[in-house]
């Protein structure tokens, strides 16, 4: 998955894919568990799915008179709203991205997905074997013959059937839409027609998901960019409701919506979590993290960051503002937006360097986080982790190395140092998984809690340390020893936090000793 913020990062995206010719876009305004059919979503629609084709003619005749074709006919049917097997999609990526962002004030982020596939014309065995199978009752192989013959004048074998039955076809954009289905004509638009499901060589009533046919890309248009996205695709290339839906009352919707009176909010919309100064001998420089407390478009976070700025200018040279859209990302300090500020009276001398090359007139530059919301959902699929099991995965690691560190530590304090040397040969090597196998136990969705496992990180880091300084033989022995206490003094620091600590956060987690006992250790499980 990608993530695109502007009309121009999507056709980035798209570059990266241009050797494939025939592709086309859907985009939907949220993800949803499942891309299906309009038909297949009522068990009551899709079993009498030939019964609504036929009472859809039948009761607007004149508007199918003119068509001879059954993919003409459910064309027509889709463009009223009458559930069909056909699912919308687009040769144009900006109309796709248009329904990705449509809805503005839907907190859901949108996605935009580009599919390689064949077109079909309507003419194709494809496209008149399954619209066909949309006007029968009967699906036996023999019957389904019969009126394909009788339909279309030519003969199809029970192989083809079953292959093609199955199989989710891909239209391609006629002129003839423009009869059929203007609205979709307008999108730039066809159709994929689901196919079948067949088993044991029976043609089945339930349909295929779009979902069995692989996307080329998924690209993610997060909501803070929602509105800006849908604001330059009607000023720089008219691509708005009027145009997608040329009817009077989508006019009345779109020039309601363009001159409504939009006021950005002034109230706090965030939580400071974070302010250090990190002032030097020349200029006063502060670091600023805050957490959104509710869903913002870029326009309104970038009004909060000023604002908060603001309020520092007069006691600080440089302001730096770092943006999380949620606990975990500023857990994983993944931001959605960095902000800077830099005095004019600073000497340049004094200027740290600009984030990024284009400043406003406030003297303002800004970075907008380019995957920041892909990576969200990478964190929450493969970083964060259950926080008793995170406790467990710590505790029975720390309790491993204990034992190994206080062994050498005594020795070094005896200064036993061949036989400390001797020994910590022999440990390195599983110290050293130890530390690697740590870095994959995941994160905690609790900072205070993360921020106490950082100590068993610590400990482990400094403990292997050691065995760096031990290795070095171009020491004297004063400096020798002086590199590897200094190891044994910060990892002791470490030792003291965990021991004064895991015991109420084991408390808090309810997690027993059989938890930690019937925990496989990490070394010989992983390594």
């Amino acid at each position: 998955m990608e993530q695109a913020n502007t009309i121009d990062d999507l056709y980035k995206i798209i570059e990266r894919y241009s050797s494939d010719k025939d592709i086309f876009f859907r985009g939907q305004s949220a993800k949803y568990p499942s891309i299906t059919c309009s038909i297949a979503r009522d068990k009551g629609h899709l079993e009498n799915e030939y019964a609504i084709y036929a009472e859809s003619i039948e009761m607007k005749q004149p508007d199918f008179a003119a068509l001879s074709k059954p993919i003409q006919r459910v064309a027509k049917m889709q463009h009223y709203g009458i559930p069909t097997r056909l699912i919308d999609i687009t040769s144009g990526p900006r109309i796709a991205l248009f329904f990705a962002v449509q809805n503005s004030d839907n907190t859901d982020d949108g996605y935009v997905y580009l599919y390689s596939q064949q077109q079909h014309d309507l003419d194709s065995k494809n496209v008149r074997l399954l619209s066909l199978l949309v006007t029968l009752e009967n699906y036996e192989i023999k019957n389904i013959q019969q009126n394909y013959q009788n339909e279309f004048g030519e003969t199809i074998s029970e192989e083809e059937i079953l292959a093609l039955a199955q199989e989710t076809v891909f239209v391609q954009q006629e002129e003839g839409f423009r009869e059929l289905n203007p609205r979709l004509f307008n999108q730039e638009g066809t159709f994929a027609i689901c196919g079948n499901e067949v088993v044991d060589g029976e043609i089945q009533r339930q349909l295929k998901t779009l979902d069995s046919v692989e996307p080329l890309v998924i690209v993610k248009i997060p909501y803070e960019y929602k509105a800006s996205i849908k604001r330059e695709l009607d000023e720089k290339y008219a691509v708005n409701e009027t145009f997608i839906y040329p009817e009077l009352p989508s006019v009345a919707s779109y020039l309601k919506d363009k001159y409504k009176y939009k006021q950005i909010s002034n109230d706090k919309a965030y939580d400071l979590m974070e302010e250090k100064n990190i002032s030097t001998g020349t200029a006063r420089r502060i670091s600023l993290v805050i957490l959104l407390s509710k869903p913002s478009n870029i326009e309104e976070i970038k009004n909060s960051a000023m604002n908060l700025i603001e309020e520092y200018k007069a006691k600080y040279d440089v302001v730096w503002i770092y943006v999380a859209k949620d606990r975990n990302d500023y857990i994983m300090r993944n931001w959605v937006l960095t902000g800077q500020w830099i005095s004019n009276k600073l000497p340049q001398s004094s200027q740290p360097v600009r984030i990024d090359k284009v400043i406003d007139n406030q003297g303002y530059s800004w970075k907008q986080g380019d995957s920041y919301s892909v990576l969200s959902d990478f964190y929450e699929e493969n970083v964060f982790v259950d926080d008793k099991e995170l406790y467990v995965k710590h505790q029975t690691s720390y309790q491993d190395l204990r034992a190994m560190f206080d062994r050498l530590q005594n020795l070094f304090s005896a200064q036993n140092f061949d036989l400390f040397k001797k020994e910590a040969n022999q440990y390195a090597q599983m110290v050293n998984q130890y530390f690697i196998a740590q870095s994959d136990f995941g994160k905690s969705k609790n900072k205070q809690l993360d921020d106490f496992f950082y100590n068993y990180h610590e400990f482990t880091s400094f403990f292997d340390d050691i065995f760096l300084w031990v290795k070095r033989d171009d020491l004297n022995e004063r400096a020798w020893q002086y590199q590897i206490s200094n190891c044994f003094k910060e990892a002791n620091q470490a030792v003291n936090v965990i021991d004064s600590s895991n015991e109420i956060w084991r408390k808090k987690l309810n997690v027993t000793q059989e938890d930690i006992e019937n925990y496989k250790p990490v070394i010989g499980e992983n390594i």
